[in-house]
């Protein structure tokens, strides 16, 4: 069966690094099914704030961030806007960023 191909894909609020509250191996396979031309990532993919307090980060989160590194490289825009916790200590969120073949 082939990939499903959509030309944009969101995915919000992941809590990779966490443990229970993160599907990743639903992720995994979802990311490995659908090819996309723009894919957005939103909110808490990586949750900062519970792997600064209890670290848990198995292979399988390593391999979510493998395949979507691995789509910036097929040409999907990925992009992240990043969620309100990731604030830096002076409450200034981290600027939205962009990887991909190409940035508008």
């Amino acid at each position: 069966m082939g990939r499903t191909r959509f030309r944009t894909i969101w995915i919000s609020d992941t809590h990779l690094g966490t443990r229970g509250g993160c599907q990743a191996r639903a992720l995994l396979d979802f990311l490995e099914a659908h090819e996309c031309d723009y894919l957005y990532l939103v909110g808490d993919i990586i949750d900062f704030w519970r792997l600064g307090r209890a670290p848990h980060w198995p292979q399988l989160h390593s391999d979510v961030i493998r395949t979507v590194l691995s789509k910036t490289r097929a040409g999907t825009v990925v992009t992240l806007a990043a969620a309100a916790s990731y604030a830096s200590p002076t409450g200034a969120s981290p600027p939205t960023s962009r990887a991909g073949s190409s940035a508008r």
